[in-house]
């Protein structure tokens, strides 16, 4: 039996090594087979007694049968390994399923897919290239935490379990991955390439604009939750689509993510379209809709003056009006 299975293992190395030529002639061919029906013939005498179906395996009959009319036809047999398509299987279906919730999990590891491929794509650009690329001129300070885009939600679950967290920060847990594909939306990809990258995103709790002033969004900060007001510029192509103030819109910072240097804000809007002002300043009101804009876009924090005894009204009062980098903005469906 020992012996058996020592010429088993030989025949199998010399069948092996020759399949692995990169061409193959006919008197080639004539020698493979000979090779394949040496060992098959060893193989199905020495493990067939141990077989409930008596060796009768598809693979086994391919490579018996057809693996030399294939070369044939289609070339060496290099390109039929399968350990590219199994690390694929793991990447693209394995581990999308496991991060979702088995409900709906088809639509939940497309939506996982999609989203690793534009971040690994937008992340080739999200590092300088030589000295004529422009720099971020705001700085996030702060940093709270650091996660695997690819496990936001165990992430957020375990985070929920040991932090207390202001309703606003809950609320930019439940926005991030929806309103992160709003923002990829907004891209143009008509081109992109898949890549092996781990996209870790480290959330901060402040930033210094481009005006020198600090804008927060923090549930603790030394006690208190923080969310700054904020007025945000527009991008001038889109600024006819909206009713801004002097080309400023306004939100409330919900959190900052360095992974692509944006900041989640829920947006503010004018409370009546027939009636803008009220005592000369904005008469708005707090929206249900929330965005990813580029920090650099965001002008200077503004204060906004809750009116007594009404509901979700507010009065705007900002300070100077300086320009800065514009933001995009979604249009409401």
């Amino acid at each position: 039996m020992d012996k058996q299975l020592v010429n088993l293992y030989v025949n199998w190395n010399q069948m092996y090594i020759f399949s692995r030529k990169d061409e193959f002639t006919e008197s080639d061919l004539e020698i493979f087979k000979t090779l394949i029906i040496n060992w098959a013939k060893g193989f199905i005498k020495l493990l067939s007694p141990y077989s409930p179906s008596q060796m009768q395996l598809p693979k086994l009959h391919n490579w018996m049968y057809h693996v030399i009319d294939a070369i044939k036809e289609h070339g060496a047999i290099n390109g039929f390994v399968t350990e590219t398509y199994e690390s694929l299987h793991k990447k693209w279906v394995k581990n999308p399923y496991r991060i979702s919730n088995r409900r709906d999990a088809t639509l939940q590891m497309l939506n996982t897919v999609r989203r690793q491929n534009i971040i690994n794509y937008l992340f080739q650009f999200s590092k300088p290239v030589g000295s004529n690329v422009k720099q971020n001129t705001s700085v996030m300070n702060g940093k709270i935490f650091t996660f695997e885009l690819s496990s936001f939600d165990k992430f957020v679950s375990s985070y929920r379990n040991t932090t207390t967290l202001a309703p606003e920060a809950l609320e930019a847990f439940n926005q991030f991955l929806p309103t992160l594909d709003k923002f990829f939306d907004l891209i143009n990809l008509a081109e992109f390439i898949t890549t092996h990258l781990i996209i870790s995103v480290k959330w901060y709790g402040s930033a210094v604009i481009s005006s020198g002033d600090t804008v927060r969004a923090n549930s603790n900060w030394y006690g208190q939750p923080i969310f700054d007001n904020v007025s945000i510029n527009m991008d001038s192509n889109e600024i006819e689509d909206y009713t801004t103030y002097d080309g400023l819109c306004f939100g409330k910072i919900s959190s900052f993510n360095e992974a692509f240097y944006l900041a989640l804000v829920r947006w503010y809007d004018y409370k009546y379209k027939n009636r803008l002002n009220l005592y000369d300043c904005p008469w708005i009101k707090l929206t249900s809709q929330y965005e990813f804009i580029p920090v650099d876009s965001v002008v200077e924090p503004i204060h906004i003056i809750p009116r007594f005894e009404k509901n979700n009204e507010y009065l705007m009062k900002r300070r100077s009006k300086p320009s800065y980098k514009r933001a995009r903005r979604i249009r409401d469906s």
